[in-house]
């Protein structure tokens, strides 16, 4: 295995890594979210007479907040959601990419651009899914909704896929000589 190989592969092992943990934190802030917004509306909507301080808690949250605070905690659950889901795919192309032992297979080079067509479109269906809390209580969205990082990372995603796609057409007629 050549010197570029072996540093193509480590990275890949150091990626994959990460990516286990940020997809291990999506779940669990997906979770910890729903279990949040849950809360949230059962305590703001639980009879009086409960928890002392917590009643005195909630006194204290005006209606609007209240709404404001829900959409959020609703919007935060689906995003962490869409990155694990984000994340699992590309947990499963660095796995293959490992597997395989190169990048320069035409089937990694198939993953890599499903890859970054998801990585395109999960982020536009997750953001398109976050605004709804916001207008079902008819409230204006946060300006942080933004997706021009992943349409980028998407295209390069797309764009490595054809030079590796190119790299498995020259090792295939290399091996054919």
């Amino acid at each position: 295995m050549s010197k570029n190989l072996t540093m193509i592969q480590k990275c890949a092992r150091v990626f994959r890594v990460f990516v286990r943990v940020g997809m291990i934190l999506s779940i669990a802030g997906s979770v910890f979210g729903l279990v949040a917004t849950l809360l949230w509306v059962r305590w703001n909507n639980a009879l009086a007479g409960g928890v002392t301080q917590l009643d005195q808690l909630m006194q204290l949250v005006q209606q609007g907040d209240y709404y404001q605070k829900l959409a959020a905690l609703i919007a935060d659950t689906i995003a962490c959601a869409f990155g694990a889901v984000l994340l699992s795919f590309a947990l499963s192309y660095l796995t293959r990419e490992l597997s395989d032992g190169m990048p320069f297979v035409d089937d990694t080079a198939l993953q890599l651009r499903r890859l970054g067509v998801l990585t395109i479109v999960l982020p536009i269906v997750s953001v398109v899914l976050q605004m709804i809390p916001y207008a079902v209580f008819d409230l204006s969205a946060p300006d942080r909704l933004d997706n021009t990082g992943s349409v980028i990372l998407g295209v390069v995603l797309i764009l490595a896929s054809l030079v590796f796609r190119y790299g498995a057409e020259l090792a295939q007629s290399k091996e054919m000589n």
